[in-house]
């Protein structure tokens, strides 16, 4: 069996949002007689501010008002 070790996916990021395409890796490890399988995704941080920005850019154009971003109190 021949197992592809990278491949994509298309999956919305926010609901009812349009796909985005990211890379995947499959990962794999031998351990106690068996094998794990997990996946990583690839740079999956830029496909989310691109999603955020499309939404906050959906929004204000929506609804014709200013859209006020902050930063975190310390």
């Amino acid at each position: 069996l021949k197992v592809p070790n990278l491949f994509l996916i298309g999956i919305p990021v926010f609901k009812d949002g349009p796909a985005y395409r990211i890379a995947v890796r499959l990962r794999y490890r031998k351990a106690d007689g068996g094998l794990s399988f997990w996946y990583e995704m690839w740079r999956e941080d830029l496909v989310f501010d691109d999603a955020f920005r499309e939404a906050v850019d959906r929004v204000r154009e929506e609804t014709e008002l200013p859209v006020l971003m902050g930063s975190p109190e310390a």
